[in-house]
């Protein structure tokens, strides 16, 4: 929480890291009121400050996605769509979602559920150097051939639990079955891999939950982005 001079410095003008962010709960300011008025203006203008700070300036969502060079690869993983039986549209989707926010496409795949397939595959393309972000689109749920968490756990060196918990609850606003979504999101290097479902509406509905937070996670694993307190 930042303290009462904290918030005088921080609307003077005085630096401080930009990722940083202000609880200021009822209690708090009512606590500040009653010490004293007149720090209660500072909380309100802060708080003021805060809020109004993307329109002021121009740092919406979408400029900061695009102030961090996002490049990604997207692998649709279904036995079907690898043998031509079925269209793919739920990699194109993803894909769509990704321009949206200036991410580049650097690779685009249809993978059987094999998993020792899908792994390898998630090593070269991470490994490349190049690639930031991998997002993959089936598999991820209870079917016997739903390989892509397991592949994911084998390739990937530190598990990002939060986006995977942030999918499943807002799926749940759209399907009880949200549970159900094994998916698994980690890192390995210097990229960020997501599972997303095979539904086309399911893939953009939780590539939507977790995009605002893509930029800084992507900022931070490529040192594009400083470092902020959790």
């Amino acid at each position: 929480m930042l303290t009462f001079v904290n918030a005088r410095l921080f609307l003077a003008g005085t630096s401080l890291p930009s990722c940083v962010s202000a609880t200021l709960g009822s209690d708090y300011t009512k606590e500040a009121t009653r010490r004293k008025p007149s720090v209660y203006k500072h909380v309100s203008a802060l708080q003021y400050y805060l809020a109004s700070y993307p329109a002021r300036t121009g740092k919406a969502s979408g400029d900061k996605m695009a102030k961090v060079e996002i490049v990604a690869a997207v692998l649709t993983i279904s036995d079907s769509t690898s043998r031509g039986e079925r269209e793919d549209r739920s990699g194109p989707a993803v894909i769509a979602e990704l321009e949206k926010i200036g991410c580049r496409i650097a690779a685009t795949e249809v993978l059987p559920d094999d998993r020792d397939l899908i792994a390898a595959r998630l090593r070269d393309h991470a490994d490349r150097g190049e690639i930031n972000l991998i997002l993959t689109t089936g598999g991820t749920g209870f079917a016997p051939r739903d390989n892509t968490p397991e592949a994911t756990r084998a390739v990937i060196e530190k598990e990002a639990p939060g986006l995977g918990e942030l999918m499943r609850l807002k799926s749940l606003d759209e399907t009880p079955l949200a549970p159900l979504s094994r998916a698994v999101c980690g890192i390995r290097g210097q990229t960020l891999i997501v599972n997303l479902p095979g539904s086309t509406r399911g893939a953009v509905q939780n590539f939507t939950a977790i995009r605002s937070a893509l930029p800084h996670a992507i900022g931070l694993l490529t040192a594009q982005s400083k470092k902020c307190a959790t």
